[in-house]
């Protein structure tokens, strides 16, 4: 008995039985470089070359800056290392979740007897940044500028684009770079990478 309808059309299929639409010469040249747009825009807005508009670097403001030459490579660690505690000490101020009423995996929930508040290890480590935010934040204000710490934050934890107050940008990250220890040496505004 001849099969009737349509006949089925040949061709490569996905998981699910339906053909595979042929991608054309545009998309797969588009999925390529994904990129490119914003390497045009940092080189067009911000001066920079096509390397420097692919390095990492580029991706934030202050990294930019630190590319076109207008932080050093102290500053930029600098900026680096406080972006970083400061990520650390958002994490800090988290409080451990306390186990629920509910049943998870098969095992009665509710309180287990254990103190979710009780661990040698996290309490170190929120006391060490306790004393590292004391000690930027008096580095901060050591500067002198009333705008410091507002500069510092925007341009280097949100990412604003700040150009007014670059010289007090500069100040901020040298004192958080002397409170960092960080070495002085010939800076020439670009990695050596």
């Amino acid at each position: 008995m001849a099969r009737r309808g349509r006949k089925r059309k040949t061709g490569k299929r996905t998981a699910s039985g339906a053909l595979q639409r042929p991608t054309t010469r545009n998309a797969r040249k588009a999925a390529a470089d994904e990129t490119k747009p914003a390497v045009e825009a940092r080189q067009r807005i911000h001066g920079l070359s096509e390397a420097d508009a692919k390095a990492p670097e580029g991706g934030d403001w202050m990294g930019r800056a630190f590319l076109a030459g207008r932080l050093s490579a102290r500053q930029h660690e600098a900026g680096k290392l406080y972006r970083e505690f400061r990520a650390d000490y958002a994490r800090a101020l988290q409080v451990k979740a306390i186990r629920s009423g509910s049943v998870v995996e098969g095992d009665p929930g509710g309180y287990d007897g254990s103190d979710p508040f009780d661990d040698p290890k996290h309490e170190a480590w929120c006391l060490k940044l306790r004393e590292t935010y004391r000690g930027t934040r008096a580095a901060i204000l050591s500067t002198g500028d009333a705008l410091a710490q507002i500069v510092v934050d925007g341009v280097v934890v949100e990412d604003l684009p700040m150009m007014d107050y670059v010289n007090t940008l500069h100040v901020v990250l040298d004192a958080l770079a002397d409170y960092y220890m960080l070495p002085l040496g010939v800076d020439t505004g670009k990695s050596a990478a």
